[in-house]
C-alpha cells in the first residue's frame, strides 16, 4: 500500500489520465476539458450541473478551475511552479534526461506536497537551433 496520495504510475502520469477517463467512462462520468462553461447551474445554493451552449452535464461534484465559481472560492495558498534545468543527471534515476520528483507533505511537515520537474539540459539542446544561446 502507499504512503502517499501521489501513488504515480511506472508508465507516467499520461496513463494515469487514461485510467481516470477509463473509470469515468464505466461509472458514467463525464470530462469537459477545454469546454467553454456557459453556466453553473445550482439548486439551492448547491452544484447540480454545468451548461455549456445547448448542452448539460449534470453531476453531484465537479472539479474545474476556480475562474468558474469566484463567488465560491478563497485564496487559501499559492502554487510555485518551478522547471529545474540541469547539466547532470540526477542521482538514483539511472541517468534519466528528465524525473519527477515528488515529495508527500506528511514527509516534510508541510500542509500540501512538493512536486519537481527536473530536465536535462543535454536532452533539450537538440531543440536549439545552431548559432542560438540561452
Amino acid at each position: 500500500m502507499a504512503r502517499s496520495a501521489l501513488d504515480w504510475s511506472l508508465a507516467g502520469t499520461l496513463t494515469t489520465t487514461r485510467a481516470h477517463h477509463s473509470l469515468a467512462a464505466i461509472w458514467g462520468g463525464t470530462y469537459m476539458l477545454h469546454t467553454p462553461v456557459d453556466e453553473v447551474i445550482t439548486e439551492g445554493g448547491k452544484f447540480v450541473g454545468v451548461r455549456s451552449g445547448s448542452e448539460i452535464a449534470k453531476a453531484k461534484f465537479v472539479i474545474g478551475d476556480p475562474s468558474y465559481f469566484p463567488d465560491r472560492v478563497r485564496k487559501v495558498g499559492r502554487v510555485v511552479r518551478i522547471i529545474c534545468i540541469l547539466d547532470h543527471p540526477v542521482a538514483h534515476t539511472g541517468d534519466a534526461d528528465s524525473t519527477q520528483i515528488i515529495i508527500p507533505q506528511n514527509q516534510v511537515g508541510r500542509r500540501s506536497g512538493t512536486l519537481l520537474l527536473l530536465l536535462l539540459w543535454a536532452a533539450l539542446s537538440h531543440a536549439l537551433a545552431s548559432g542560438t544561446e540561452s
